[in-house]
């Protein structure tokens, strides 16, 4: 049987927005595996895949099964760093976004947005308030006191919607979630407008947030 290319996969039914992150990982594994012959550029692009915007945002519940899903795709990440002596699949911030979602669920009532594109917010908390998540990674293996991205690296960069709440998560260079910080709009949106690329840096985000989740 021929191996299947990334146009018979992602064309061979209509994806709706829900399909999204599992796509992803499914995607990852069946490149993995040999399945799939795929330009490894074009994967990132299936993150982009949504249906029609409505009043109501489309939202994931994140269970068990879908951060199965995940660490699968986290599995084959990190072989396929070691492979390529670095190269990434870029996979941080879909991955963080599920985390995070998925340790915060009882607290926050996090479901993720399904539409990759919603305007200024990833996720929509138990009293339907917008949430902004922001994921960062070690790039290199340090000790275990260094394990955390170190001071002058940045959140990302935050569009000019407004938010209720952003949520920064930092992963370790294993992809595991180590710590969720949390800052108000009103608090962070001064920091962010400071800086032209309205990226602040993980200080100035602690500085004006809380920690509300550590492992």
């Amino acid at each position: 049987m021929c191996p299947y290319t990334i146009g018979s996969v992602l064309c061979h039914r209509p994806f709706c927005a829900a399909d999204r992150a599992a796509a992803l990982c499914l995607t990852l594994l069946m490149l993995d595996s040999g399945i799939l012959q795929v330009d490894l550029a074009v994967i990132l692009l299936c993150g982009g895949i949504m249906g029609k915007k409505k009043n109501k945002p489309e939202t994931i519940n994140i269970d068990d099964t879908l951060v199965k899903l995940v660490r699968s795709a986290i599995r084959v990440a990190l072989r396929y760093e070691m492979k390529t002596n670095g190269r990434k699949l870029g996979i941080t911030g879909e991955v963080g976004e599920i985390l995070v979602c998925y340790h915060l669920r009882k607290t926050l009532g996090l479901k993720l947005v399904s539409d990759p594109l919603s305007a200024g917010f990833d996720a929509i908390d138990r009293n339907s308030r917008h949430v902004q998540i922001k994921t960062r990674r070690i790039k290199t293996r340090r000790s275990e006191s260094q394990e955390l991205p170190i001071d002058g690296v940045s959140t990302g960069i935050f569009s000019e919607h407004k938010f209720a709440y952003a949520l920064l998560g930092l992963l370790d260079h294993n992809y595991k979630l180590c710590q969720v910080w949390r800052s108000e709009y009103g608090k962070l949106n001064p920091i962010i407008k400071k800086r032209e690329r309205r990226n602040p840096s993980l200080k100035s985000f602690e500085d004006v947030g809380k920690l509300i989740y550590s492992n």
